[in-house]
């Protein structure tokens, strides 16, 4: 099973985070990567974070820990410790650290047992490392380029001496890379939303969301923004109360 992770968490802007967590913090354990969950409980002791993105990542650390203690005994526990010791000690928080001592202390099965005593021996020797909340947003700025005038354009082309052959093959190459453009779009926004249900989500984080995990580095808001409406007319979406939801969902 493919468990969800975003690296650079501890070191991303309170804005960029915000849109990043939340996709991660409404996830169970067995569905986050550890080295998310690691990062994200760090996160929630931090200080630095404030307001209500805090509360939402200290409702999220109280019940990993839950779910944390709630583990089986055997494969389940001693497969989350072996997760731990490949996500590397000075990467566990403080209080999963305890969490999982305490609630391995119990568990007598050999590989519980062996995994147990490497990550004490880790611990010991090694801290959980700080949190680096930046002050100031990442922002991508996307320079447009300016357009040419009707006479220069026609300049452009007399000089070029493209052939109507290669700019039909220049055109049928750009339509397969916006084509390739709007199904990640369009499956991009579907993801995301099939995680919020009936509740939905703002606009603002989605274009966020979208523009932050894009493998275009000049997508735009306007973009996503159409793909929406597209997606909108297709009925496969709907926006309510200034939230976008699969349609059905409510």
């Amino acid at each position: 099973m493919q468990r969800a992770h975003v690296e650079g968490l501890r070191k991303a802007d309170p804005v960029t985070l915000s849109v990043l967590a939340q996709d991660l913090i409404r996830k169970p354990l067995v569905k986050l990567d550890p080295r998310s969950l690691c990062d994200l409980i760090a996160l929630a002791e931090s200080e630095a974070i404030t307001g209500s993105l805090s509360r939402d990542l200290r409702k999220f650390k109280d019940q990993m820990l839950r779910e944390v203690s709630d583990l089986a005994d055997g494969v389940r526990l001693g497969d989350f410790l072996g997760d731990l010791i490949e996500t590397g000690a000075s990467r566990v928080p403080s209080s999963l650290r305890d969490v999982v001592l305490e609630r391995s202390e119990s568990d007598e099965s050999p590989d519980t047992v062996s995994r147990r005593a490497t990550l004490v021996e880790a611990f010991d020797t090694t801290e959980p490392d700080a949190v680096t909340v930046t002050s100031e947003p990442e922002i991508r700025v996307v320079k447009a380029q300016p357009k040419k005038a009707p006479v220069e354009r026609a300049k452009a082309v007399r000089v070029s001496g493209t052939t109507g052959g290669a700019r039909s093959k220049a055109a049928s190459k750009a339509k397969v890379k916006d084509m390739n453009r709007v199904a990640w779009i369009r499956d991009d926004i579907m993801e995301r939303l099939s995680n919020y249900g009936s509740k939905g989500i703002k606009e603002s984080l989605l274009i966020a969301g979208a523009i932050h995990r894009s493998p275009y580095k000049d997508l735009s808001p306007a973009e996503i923004k159409s793909e929406l409406g597209a997606l909108k007319e297709l009925e496969r979406i709907q926006l309510k109360v200034g939230r976008w939801s699969v349609r059905g969902a409510w």
